[in-house]
């Protein structure tokens, strides 16, 4: 992770801490006190955006076309501390078969546990942020032959949402992902091709039961 993009996320965690404090002042509720009714599944689903950077194969070579983004979070007995599992499906298409090799398009999937806190907890609005790992896979495709390359994903995503209901919100996130793949790539290519920078955008529902 290089240092604009460490300052980016330290800058974003400030904001929410500011905006969770600035909520809690007017509601009239105690920072740190949890509302009874946040001890559920939390459950959301939406669309999913990717947005490359750095110097790598994704950035340099594909087009990012978007997909899906699934979280289940449950809170750990009377804290604020989460644990779930997020699933994540998008889309892109070459642009630069010179760099990354002659085929049409990429479908990219991760699964894994994660694990974070909840920074607000109020009737209304709730933020939290996760941090997690998990595998990855990305199959290609061009004309009927199939491939895929797999590895290991990296996430850090904070979110914040306004439940109309005690079981019915939407929500918007901005997370961090760097991908790690198990490919075999020429020497002094190895950075380039075995690495994935992403700043993902995803908004959608999110449900308690």
């Amino acid at each position: 992770m290089n240092f604009k993009t460490l300052s980016f996320l330290c800058i974003l965690f400030s904001a929410i801490n500011v905006i969770g404090q600035e909520v809690l002042e007017e509601q009239g509720d105690q920072p740190g006190q949890m509302r009874k009714d946040d001890h559920y599944g939390i459950f959301t689903l939406g669309f999913f955006q990717p947005i490359t950077f750095g110097n790598n194969f994704a950035h340099e070579g594909l087009s990012q076309k978007g997909g899906w983004s699934f979280d289940f979070l449950f809170n750990v007995a009377e804290s604020k501390i989460l644990l779930g599992l997020n699933c994540t499906y998008f889309k892109n298409q070459v642009i630069q078969p010179s760099l990354v090799g002659n085929y049409k398009n990429t479908n990219i999937t991760s699964i894994g546990p994660q694990f974070g806190y909840h920074f607000i907890t109020q009737r209304h609005w709730r933020a939290t942020a996760v941090m997690g790992i998990g595998a990855v896979i990305y199959r290609s495709s061009y004309d009927n032959e199939i491939f895929s390359d797999n590895g290991t994903s990296l996430w850090l995503k904070p979110t914040l949402s306004y439940q109309f209901t005690k079981n019915f919100g939407v929500f918007g996130s901005i997370s961090y992902r760097h991908d790690f793949l198990n490919i075999d790539a020429p020497p002094g290519y190895n950075a380039f091709f075995k690495n994935a920078n992403y700043i993902g955008l995803s908004t959608g529902v999110r449900i308690i039961i």
